[in-house]
């Protein structure tokens, strides 16, 4: 080679290395970019996976609580003293609860199990096939229904079953089954049959109670009529011819007759509030306390009593025992008024958009509290005859006609403040513009 020819090669060589430093210092930039690129993908790679491993934990958690949640309802029916079973459109069962398997045992004599055949498990009863035909058929057509049944088991006892009949459908609304709720209300209907024949029994009670009112009101009440007249005779015709002594005899045997004649009518009042009660109707108790107010007209009179009276509801009631009430609660606040003249407030407020409350309030004599059950007993009185008069029945009267109309009765009072009964009854329509009115000797 001579000395020119490797001038030139050399010089190739030298420009080839520049080129190739120069391609390798373009290309850097893009393998550079490269780099970032696969870094990135690789993160994103990872963030991926992690997502999946996340979603798989989420799914996987998902399940564990379906099966458990699936598991505790399973126990839960198992558990169940109701009878539950289902059967798919061939009338064979695809599931059911051990009290299901044991009673269908019990009544049947014969063992189910998963995939059991309805009609085969009934083949010795071909009535009861003909039932299971008829009623299943319903249930597998889409009906769903309520059926009560009676049946007698090997024990030859009889039981009655409120049975709750429902179709089952797969997640396309397809119709693939039914199922039924059985509950043995054997103990009910023992108790309903109980009920009626205590029902009858009362009904008999009541009609001796009321036997026995018609003979107080008549055959008792006579001897008194007869005493009574032949008393006014004696202190009429004889007078002159009694002394003081014989005079105060008379006059003791007449209170002592009207006293008993008292006792008899508060007596029937009380057994009529059930035995001779009438249908509930709309009542106006503003005009049930107006005519209270008109028959206690010349009470109010003598005793100068201010009586206060707000607007009250109409209710469902039976008017004539409402005024009887009302009657005895306003009677006894112008009785035991003390020194003072009477002042008595009548008023009302709803407890609930079904139940009000109407108040008799006074300023009287009042009571101690702890006798507050006994003011309500019959017979039971604070106070003497010689003091207030009166039979002692008046208040029991008002507690049953208040539980007559599904209400109650009770009282607040404080001695020598006065006192405030609160009935407490359904109502229907209550009117709440409050409203006074003055009733009183003016």
């Amino acid at each position: 080679m001579t000395m020119n020819e490797q001038g030139k090669l050399k010089a190739e060589i030298v420009s080839g290395t520049v080129h190739g430093e120069r391609t390798e210092a373009q290309l850097q930039p893009a393998k550079e970019t490269l780099e970032i690129r696969e870094t990135e993908r690789t993160i994103e790679i990872f963030k991926a996976n992690d997502r999946l491993q996340l979603e798989f934990f989420k799914r996987e958690r998902s399940q564990r609580a379906a099966q458990q949640s699936q598991d505790i309802l399973s126990s839960i029916i198992d558990g169940s003293t109701d009878q539950i079973a289902a059967v798919d459109l061939k009338l064979r069962f695809i599931a059911f609860n051990k009290a299901y398997k044991a009673e269908f045992f019990k009544i049947f004599g014969r063992e189910i199990e998963i995939g059991t055949n309805l009609m085969d498990a009934l083949a010795h009863l071909p009535q009861e096939q003909a039932n299971v035909v008829e009623i299943w058929s319903r249930a597998l057509r889409g009906e769903e229904f309520t059926v009560i049944r009676e049946f007698g088991d090997r024990t030859r006892s009889r039981n009655y079953y409120e049975i709750n009949y429902n179709c089952i459908r797969d997640e396309n609304h397809q119709l693939i089954g039914a199922s039924h709720v059985v509950r043995d209300t054997s103990v009910r209907k023992r108790a309903e049959e109980q009920l009626k024949l205590l029902n009858a029994q009362l009904q008999q009670s009541n009609q001796e109670l009321q036997n026995f009112a018609f003979v107080a009101s008549h055959d008792l009440k006579e001897p008194l009529r007869t005493i009574l007249s032949f008393s006014s005779l004696l202190s009429c015709r004889y007078e002159q011819l009694l002394d003081e002594q014989g005079r105060d005899y008379i006059q003791r045997m007449q209170k002592s007759a009207q006293r008993m004649q008292g006792f008899i009518d508060d007596l029937l009042l009380l057994s009529r509030v059930t035995t001779q009660a009438k249908p509930f109707v709309c009542v106006d108790l503003n005009q049930v306390v107006q005519n209270v107010l008109s028959s206690l007209e010349t009470r109010i009179q003598e005793t100068n009593a201010q009586i206060q009276v707000e607007l009250l509801p109409t209710i469902e009631a039976e008017s004539g025992q409402l005024f009887q009430l009302i009657q005895n609660l306003i009677s006894n606040a112008l009785k035991f008024h003390g020194q003072n003249s009477p002042v008595v407030k009548i008023y009302s407020q709803p407890v609930t958009n079904s139940v009000f409350q109407l108040f008799v309030e006074d300023q009287g004599i009042g009571f101690d509290e702890q006798y507050l059950d006994r003011i309500f007993q019959i017979f039971e009185r604070l106070h003497g005859r010689s003091e207030y008069e009166g039979t002692g029945i008046g208040l029991a009267l008002c507690r049953k006609i208040a539980e007559h109309h599904g209400g109650s009765i009770t009282a607040k009072s404080v001695p020598g403040l006065g006192s405030t009964f609160i009935v407490t009854l359904p109502i229907k329509g209550v009117s709440t513009t409050p409203t006074t009115k003055d009733w009183g000797n003016s």
